[in-house]
């Protein structure tokens, strides 16, 4: 079994995560109304504006079975490369993941800056960064 957590009002915005490992059950966002061994289905909550790449996997989604579940624009296909900047080379600082791709289609979400303290401005994308 596993450990119990919130099965309701659980949001999450303007996530950004990425993997290089290989795999095809990855989840960013788990949004789910599928049960799992022990646990209960996650209702009333949100998933919006969250930014998965995980390069070496296929089938993955960043939010599973959501109905029940206020869900937009989050990653479509998780395989499609967001061209993260990357300026430490090695994806080790919070500034390595600013999309330049990929990542269109983003909406205000109750966030007032991004994950570095930025402002976010009018214009809106998917993930923890504005570009």
């Amino acid at each position: 079994n596993y450990a119990a957590w919130p099965t309701q009002n659980v949001d999450s915005y303007n996530n950004t995560c990425y993997s290089a490992q290989s795999g095809s059950y990855k989840r960013c966002v788990i949004i789910s109304n599928t049960t799992m061994s022990g646990t209960s289905a996650i209702t009333g909550s949100a998933a919006q504006n969250n930014l998965a790449y995980f390069p070496s996997s296929s089938g993955a989604a960043t939010v599973q079975d959501a109905f029940a579940n206020t869900v937009s624009n989050n990653t479509g296909n998780v395989a499609s490369n967001p061209g993260f900047t990357n300026a430490s080379t090695a994806y080790s600082i919070i500034s390595d993941f600013k999309p330049q791709a990929n990542y269109a289609g983003g909406t205000s979400v109750p966030n007032w800056y991004d994950a570095v303290g930025a402002y976010w401005p009018q214009t809106w994308d998917l993930g923890a960064l504005h570009h």
